[in-house]
């Protein structure tokens, strides 16, 4: 947690591996109650015929899209490979939304590398962590949309 003096304190919800057709709509109805904003990060391979209402409903009701990876191989890729993914998934989120997501990418796990750092800049893209403290969630409690 970052604190600027003078700055009103601020969370930001972040949410990853969507979208997920199950529970990616009963976050958004919660933020919507809320009146509250997140960023979603959406992994390319989920974005299909079935979720892509979705991503539309995520960028129309006004929240942010970042770029997310659902397996660690990527952090073992080339730059050139690393960009290339990341302008593909970030046309096909513009395609379908209209807008352009924003130019995060939050790594799966948080691993990283060297080459990956210079496949971010090739791509105009800056790595988004997630958390404070890790283990923030708890693997036996089960998941419900309404724990946000």
């Amino acid at each position: 947690m970052q604190h600027r003096p003078g700055a009103p304190p601020t969370i930001y919800l972040t949410f990853d591996d969507g979208p997920n057709p199950e529970w990616t709509p009963q976050v958004l109805d919660a933020l919507q109650e809320t009146r509250a904003r997140g960023t979603f990060f959406l992994i390319d391979e989920h974005i299909n015929a079935e979720t892509a209402p979705i991503v539309r409903r995520i960028a129309a009701e006004g929240h942010a899209i970042g770029l997310h990876t659902g397996d660690r191989w990527m952090a073992m890729m080339e730059p050139e490979e690393i960009a290339g993914k990341l302008h593909h998934a970030y046309g096909r989120i513009t395609a379908i939304t209209g807008t352009e997501p924003c130019r995060l990418f939050r790594p799966h796990a948080g691993w990283r590398s060297a080459t990956m750092y210079e496949g971010l800049e090739t791509a105009n893209f800056r790595l988004a962590g997630w958390s404070w403290g890790m283990w923030d969630w708890n693997w036996w409690q089960q998941p419900r949309g309404d724990r946000i």
